[in-house]
């Protein structure tokens, strides 16, 4: 999906990055009010023990413990990433990034490390099933870490494994349970782009919230992603998929043209983007 022959977008020049990023103060503010949400919002594994037993819940518990302590607190890269899943998470229902009828659900600790999902988007259309979709959300350029999230959705197209949430909750209340089989996604924006729309959600202006181009962005890496998932499980004989990924894909799209008049001239050369789109030719 191509941003070719959008108007000009007026906006305040965007930092350059340096090696203090991470210690920058609204870098730090976005952080700490991402991890305080996080920390109240997140689905806890305990309130399943009457679904899984308390042994299976204090055994997913120690896991979640250990691969914390064995990883740390995480670096500059992680740091990035969970500003702009933090960010997702708030504007896809504040300003209907997503549309008006998706809502977020943020991931277990469990299901973030050991399913790589950091977020569940539930479509819940009137008169439609619910939809949903897992994310795993980037902000690094090039990194490992990138191409390893992609190899994992090749791998699970492959071998017949959609993305797996063990602790699950729909925003209704309606299921708890475990999700399965749910198409997965990765999205993001470059640490640089992070840092203007960071600097615009920590101000609380959610009048340009809710025009910023990182919307556009982001709608585009998940319909090119979906598109190209769906066509590569039909070429591979993985049929079972294909409805998935297509039903999924004209739900991105019909949301994306709803937000054609926001620009996207300033993110049209965002790094991440750009990996992302990258990645897709494994898929060809």
């Amino acid at each position: 999906m191509g941003f070719d022959g959008f108007k000009g977008y007026e906006r305040r020049a965007v930092s350059r990055m340096d090696g203090e990023f991470e210690k920058r103060p609204v870098i730090i503010e976005a952080h700490e009010r991402v991890m305080k949400t996080f920390e109240e919002d997140s689905i806890k594994p305990v309130e399943f023990s009457e679904l899984y037993g308390e042994d299976v819940i204090a055994r997913d518990l120690a896991y979640v413990s250990h691969m914390k302590a064995k990883f740390g607190a995480g670096d500059r890269a992680k740091l990035a990433s969970e500003i702009m899943e933090g960010i997702i998470y708030d504007q896809s229902e504040r300003s209907d990034w997503l549309g008006p009828h998706a809502h977020t659900i943020k991931t277990s600790e469990y299901d973030d490390i050991a399913n790589g999902v950091d977020l569940v988007v539930e479509f819940d259309e009137p008169e439609k099933s619910k939809k949903h979709l897992a994310l795993g959300v980037d902000a690094t350029f090039g990194s490992q870490n990138l191409e390893k999230k992609f190899l994992r959705i090749k791998e699970e197209i492959d071998s017949g494994k959609l993305a797996n949430i063990k602790y699950f909750r729909s925003q209704d209340g309606s299921f708890m349970g475990q999700l399965s089989k749910v198409p997965r996604v990765v999205t993001g924006v470059d640490q640089e782009h992070l840092l203007d729309l960071a600097g615009t959600w920590a101000q609380g202006l959610n009048k340009e919230l809710g025009v910023h181009p990182a919307q556009r962005l982001i709608l585009a890496q998940i319909a090119q992603q979906l598109k190209t998932y769906g066509a590569y499980a039909e070429r591979t004989g993985r049929h079972e998929f294909v409805r998935s990924y297509q039903d999924a894909y004209a739900t991105i799209r019909a949301i994306s043209d709803t937000k054609r008049s926001i620009d996207v001239t300033l993110y049209k050369k965002d790094k991440v983007h750009a990996a992302i789109i990258a990645q897709l030719e494994r898929f060809k």
